[in-house]
């Protein structure tokens, strides 16, 4: 029992101390940001999704599949939000097929765009800066379209595990007709939903390992990486009901589902940098030191402001002032307490 009570109180204070850096660190602005350029680089995002994809499938089950597997991850918000955006790529793609083809690179510029900025983010969490250059920000890009390329790679993956359990559910249902009610179908649910956290909790740990310019630990990354998926998951539910029983994003009208995609889009961002915190934390409890990348330096730590009122800080080499009720150092060339100076001679 003491063993629980203890790994409780250390859980609180390992809670308490990631609270702390994440304040900090001004993390709530930079989930704003954050959200802010999302709404630019979600629609060519979802385009090269949905272009990659259709090299693998037929495009139609690719832009039909693909708000359904992004509803399952993210959530409610994005998959409607993604629908529309499509409809809207596919009546301007069909009328203007050079224009869209001129703005490939465009396109790849502003899908990278977001991975940028989450990566200045996750700097200032780690507290580490990138040095200024062309050549450092060419790289910097690349490194970003390959991390997006991977990423895309890893749903395509999830959505062909998903597919293929809802093959093999259509497959065992008429075998299975036999067993109780309840059993054969939630079988199939858990699965694809361990299919849908494994990949979110993948996707968590490469932005926590890969993205910021700091060598993290990839156990570190992976305790974030699962922190922060089984948060996204958890508030996955508690807005889908929010939304459900409130009717949350009714006062917006038209733009009620760009607006729950920037409500979710926000809360993300935050859970995200939160799950940076906790590697960081973590990895600090563990002993782990985290040096910046090559072509990275470390953020000068400058210390706050005195308080209103607080006596300053003394220069550095001057001496220490004597304690409140301590006697007076003597002056400079007056002798020792203790002894008297000399009578000095008296001129007749």
């Amino acid at each position: 029992m003491r063993w629980l009570l203890g790994l409780s109180r250390g859980g609180w204070r390992l809670i308490a101390e990631v609270f702390r850096e994440f304040i900090h660190d001004d993390c709530v602005p930079l989930a704003g940001s954050l959200a802010f350029f999302t709404l630019f680089s979600f629609p060519p995002i979802l385009a090269l999704v949905v272009d990659i994809a259709s090299l693998l499938v037929e495009p139609e089950l690719a832009r039909a599949q693909t708000p359904i597997l992004l509803e399952n991850v993210f959530g409610e918000p994005v998959g409607e939000q993604a629908r529309l955006i499509l409809r809207e790529v596919r009546r301007t793609g069909s009328e203007r097929p050079l224009a869209r083809l001129g703005g490939i690179g465009i396109l790849v510029f502003a899908a990278t765009m977001i991975l940028a900025q989450a990566q200045q983010a996750l700097n200032r969490v780690w507290g580490v800066r990138r040095r200024a250059g062309l050549r450092r920000f060419l790289i910097k890009r690349l490194i970003s379209l390959s991390l997006l390329l991977g990423m895309v790679l890893l749903l395509l993956l999830s959505l062909a595990g998903t597919t293929a359990l809802g093959v093999v559910e259509g497959m065992v249902d008429p075998h299975l007709s036999a067993l109780p009610e309840g059993l054969t179908s939630p079988l199939i649910t858990r699965s694809k939903a361990a299919l849908t956290f494994a990949t979110l909790a993948l996707v968590c740990s490469a932005l926590h390992q890969i993205l910021p310019e700091a060598r993290v630990p990839l156990g570190d990354a992976l305790i974030g990486g699962l922190a922060t998926a089984a948060l996204l998951t958890v508030g996955q539910e508690v807005i889908g009901w929010v939304i459900a029983t409130a009717a949350m994003g009714s006062a917006f009208g038209a733009a009620r589902s760009l607006a729950l995609l920037l409500f979710w889009v926000f809360y993300s961002a935050g859970i995200l940098l939160w799950g940076a915190e906790l590697t960081k934390v973590v990895a600090r409890r563990r002993g782990h030191h985290v040096d910046p990348v090559e072509g990275a330096s470390r953020v000068p730590v400058v210390p706050e402001p005195p308080a209103p009122g607080a006596p300053e800080p003394p220069a550095p080499g001057a001496p220490e002032p004597p304690a409140p009720g301590a006697p007076e150092p003597p002056a400079p060339g007056a002798p020792p307490e203790g002894i008297r100076s000399p009578p000095s001679d008296q001129t007749a």
